[in-house]
């Protein structure tokens, strides 16, 4: 049974599809090779319950929210323009185009 959680994280969102589902399970899509080759991090997730809305984040996970993980997290706003321009800068150099943003996402449990 999961629970459900939110996601705070700063970089790229990427929709998911069923036909990327095996890859990103097996850990062989090509994103995510190519966030790892950059040692940047990556988040994927069923973010729609039954409603199966999946998405994969690359750049930098700042936390995770929920029953099952944290309680709280908190952030000097210094801290998160470091961790802002420095992940941008791998992101560019990776050869990621899309603009980063923070995100905060909510994943709804499909029990």
């Amino acid at each position: 049974m999961s629970c459900d959680f939110c996601l705070f994280f700063f970089g790229i969102r990427f929709s998911i599809f069923e036909d990327d589902i095996e890859a990103l399970e097996e850990r062989t899509h090509p994103i995510m090779i190519q966030a790892q080759s950059a040692a940047l991090q990556y988040y994927w997730a069923n973010f729609g319950g039954h409603a199966e809305k999946c998405f994969l984040f690359v750049g930098r996970n700042l936390g995770i929210l929920g029953r099952e993980d944290l309680n709280e997290n908190e952030f000097f706003r210094d801290d998160l323009d470091a961790i802002a321009a420095a992940t941008r800068r791998t992101l560019v150099s990776a050869g990621f185009s899309e603009e980063p943003r923070f995100y905060l996402q909510w994943a709804i449990s499909s029990a």
